[in-house]
């Protein structure tokens, strides 16, 4: 089953610049959170950079059947991600979780690079 929901982060409130950190983290949870909700579609941040103060949470179903994807989609090169914790996207495990897959494609992340320690 895929879902077509589409979402426009700046319709969330999702602005390029500096000082937009918080901003930011809060409003691309919400949509996020509302994709996950749907079981999954497309949410499209448009060409800029952008910063983010905190992790965003992606919870993915720990069900077998669960096919949903959540599809995290930019500009290409344009479209730059700068978290200030080096952490941008956290997927956990959710029992509860409608998504199965989480894809991110035209989008560069800079921060940490570094793989965690377990």
């Amino acid at each position: 089953m895929m879902n077509s929901e589409l979402l426009n982060a700046a319709d969330y409130g999702v602005l390029p610049g500096n000082d937009m950190g918080e901003r930011n983290s809060t409003a691309l949870q919400r949509a996020l959170d509302e994709l996950g909700a749907a079981g999954g579609g497309t949410l499209f941040i448009p060409e800029g950079v952008y910063e983010f103060a905190n992790s965003m949470s992606i919870g993915v179903s720990t069900e077998a059947s669960s096919s949903g994807t959540l599809t995290i989609t930019g500009d290409r090169m344009p479209t730059l991600l700068q978290p200030e914790d080096g952490n941008l996207f956290v997927v956990t495990e959710a029992a509860n979780g409608c998504v199965g897959h989480v894809i991110f494609e035209g989008l560069q992340f800079q921060g940490n690079l570094e793989a965690p320690s377990p």
